[in-house]
């Protein structure tokens, strides 16, 4: 799965009880870790995707791993699962390999909503100078903060300059800005 269809990973989730919160990428292909909240112990969830519902248990599969088509139980009459739904599943490997704790994902954004941003061009006032060059800057039509790189800018600005920019989605940061002057 590329990022353009992987829904967003929640930063937390609450299962059977157990309070889950994510730390980041698995050591595993497309896994997520998570740590149980009450006692630390590491769970590797994956997104995994229905293949098929039924009355009594849905078939997921993971796609890019080694792991199997996965049973959730009770799935498709609980909790309203379709065929495509995106799921986040803990897999557990035995004779017939089960999702043993899962949950419904979010649909994910359309590509075109998270590529393109409302303004495409923008000023702001240098908020923070780093000693690489880059920086951050207070972007006056977003209200929020914008990165720049030391690449993006032709003369190092000083702290509370008024500069323009461009702004640039990132896979890393969100917006960006580009070719960067100072006013």
């Amino acid at each position: 799965m590329n990022n353009t269809t992987c829904p967003r990973i929640p930063r937390h989730l609450n299962l059977n009880n157990n309070h889950y919160i994510h730390t980041g990428p698995a050591k595993g292909f497309g896994g997520h870790t998570f740590v149980r909240a009450a006692d630390g112990h590491l769970h590797t969830f994956y997104i995994a995707r229905v293949l098929r519902t039924g009355p009594q248990f849905s078939l997921v599969i993971v796609d890019g791993t080694a792991l199997p088509t996965l049973r959730v139980g009770n799935a498709s009459v609980s909790n309203g699962l379709n065929v495509g739904d995106m799921l986040l599943v803990y897999p557990k490997l035995g004779e017939i390999p089960t999702a043993q704790l899962w949950t419904k994902l979010d649909a994910p954004a359309p590509a075109n909503a998270m590529n393109k941003p409302a303004i495409r061009q923008g000023s702001g006032v240098v908020e923070t100078v780093f000693a690489t060059g880059g920086g951050l800057i207070s972007c006056i039509e977003t209200k929020g903060r914008i990165y720049f790189g030391s690449s993006d800018i032709a003369v190092k600005p000083r702290v509370n300059a008024l500069v323009r920019f461009f702004l640039e989605p990132s896979a890393t940061r969100g917006l960006v800005a580009k070719s960067v002057t100072v006013v």
